[in-house]
């Protein structure tokens, strides 16, 4: 790589880095978080349909 290359990847990466400390992320890091975990408003999804039928 050249050492242009290496300027704009680390020019990227500060914006990158910038942009995930800001305030805002934090709530958007957890409703991923919350989707990965199979919860909606709070509340787990698994096993919830069985008994609502």
């Amino acid at each position: 790589m050249s050492c242009n290359d290496h300027t704009i990847l680390r020019d990227l990466a500060e914006c990158v880095a910038e942009i995930a400390a800001l305030p805002e992320q934090d709530q958007k890091r957890q409703i991923w978080v919350d989707k990965g975990e199979l919860k909606y408003e709070g509340r787990r999804l698994c096993g919830q349909s069985a008994q609502r039928r």
